[in-house]
């Protein structure tokens, strides 16, 4: 079979590849590479693409065994998952004209190193970068505005700057980046989505910009390094377990607008030392500081009508609580293992659930009125006789 035999063209897009060769030099006159012309050629080490190629369709080279790719200026276009899978790839050239990344492009590109994106480039879709262990830096254009979904989630990433055009971050995308030390956010950000920067173990600090409104759920889950957070005025939202496990984690700083902590916020913050709720704060969620061993005190805010279950469990070093006239319900295992705490405030309290103190070992002053339900073993394991009272 001669060299053009082995490719089958129709109206100049190529939608065949019929060879054997290593080396894969595309003919003269081709105007796009259509749908998965090299799909799994595992022996594919090299690709010649023409000036001629507007166009390069979906998975077209998924699977192969390119090292290094040239695209031409002339390419306008590039199609979903179009190098996902080439795992010997370690370095690419994109056509200046391109404004667009799509989604998987480059996804599992496990030897890919470096990359810098032309200026033209305003979008970098869902899993462009993904599960690249091995891509260490890139260069983001100026002009960018979106971010895809996981788009550098599993990548070997050790900083990042992004550019002032993009304004959310989205669920995943740092997710699981190991390396990341160093991120720059655009002033204007508005909204750090799901996950984002969750299990970014080596992110040991970043800067918040000030008019950021919403931190999404997990966007910082398992940063173990970070050792200080300080909250714009600006965010009104937390996301359930938006730093949960950050364990290094000693100092926070709300923002005042903040109406209610989610869920699991603060779970397992090992190191938290110092915390203040803001004023307008009127619930405070499951487990939402259970496991901040280190944590010696709290004020709740006046406003508080409602304290989640296990919303304090395992506060080993909380010595004192008041809680405010509106909660009137102490749910199950609130204080669970509080092994320090000795006195404790509830002069509206109506109801404390089983367990409400469990293991509660030094609890020795409670103070709440003589109405109040106690239900079976809200006391179990701690000292507390059931004598002092508000009247």
């Amino acid at each position: 079979m001669g060299l053009d035999e082995d490719f089958v063209v129709q109206n100049g897009v190529l939608v065949e590849y019929k060879g054997s060769a290593q080396n894969v030099v595309i003919p003269d006159g081709v105007t796009a590479i259509g749908e998965r012309p090299f799909f799994w050629r595992s022996q594919i080490q090299t690709v010649s693409i023409p000036d001629s190629v507007v166009s390069i369709g979906f998975q077209a080279f998924i699977g192969t065994a390119l090292r290094r790719v040239y695209l031409p200026d002339s390419v306008q276009e590039i199609g979903d998952g179009a190098f996902n899978l080439c795992t010997e790839l370690e370095a690419v050239r994109l056509p200046k004209g391109l404004t667009r990344i799509p989604d998987w492009a480059f996804q599992m590109c496990r030897s890919l190193t470096s990359i810098t994106l032309p200026d033209s480039v305003t979008e970098i879709g869902a899993h462009a970068f993904a599960m690249c262990p091995k891509l260490r830096e890139i260069s983001l254009s100026a002009g960018l505005k979106q971010l895809g979904v996981s788009a550098f989630m599993g990548a070997g990433l050790r900083e990042v700057h992004i550019p002032e055009g993009v304004q959310v971050l989205p669920e995943s995308l740092f997710e699981n980046c190991p390396n990341l030390e160093w991120v720059a956010l655009p002033e204007h950000l508005e909204a750090i989505e799901k996950k984002a920067f969750h299990g970014c173990a080596a992110l040991a600090e970043i800067h918040l910009p000030g008019e950021l409104r919403r931190i999404g759920d997990l966007a910082f889950s398992n940063c173990s390094e970070i050792a200080a957070l300080y909250l714009p005025d600006s965010v009104s939202e937390l996301g359930t377990g938006a730093f949960h496990r950050c364990r290094d984690l000693k100092i926070v700083r709300l923002p005042p607008a903040l109406q209610r902590i989610p869920d699991e916020c603060f779970m397992d913050c090992e190191a938290l030392k110092k915390i203040a709720i803001p004023e307008r704060v009127t619930e405070i969620g499951e487990v939402a500081f259970c496991g901040c061993r280190s944590l010696p005190e709290v004020a709740l805010p006046a406003k508080l009508t409602a304290l989640g279950a296990r919303a304090f469990a395992f506060c080993e070093a909380l010595t004192a609580i008041s809680i405010p006239a509106g909660v009137e319900t102490i749910r199950w295992n609130t204080f669970e293992r509080c092994l320090e705490l000795k006195r404790v405030e509830i002069p509206g309290a109506q109801r404390l659930e089983s367990g409400a103190f469990l293991n509660c070992i030094k609890l020795r002053a409670v103070e709440m009125p003589e109405a109040v339900q106690v239900e079976e073993d809200a006391f179990f394991g701690s000292p507390w006789g059931g004598t002092h009272r508000y009247p």
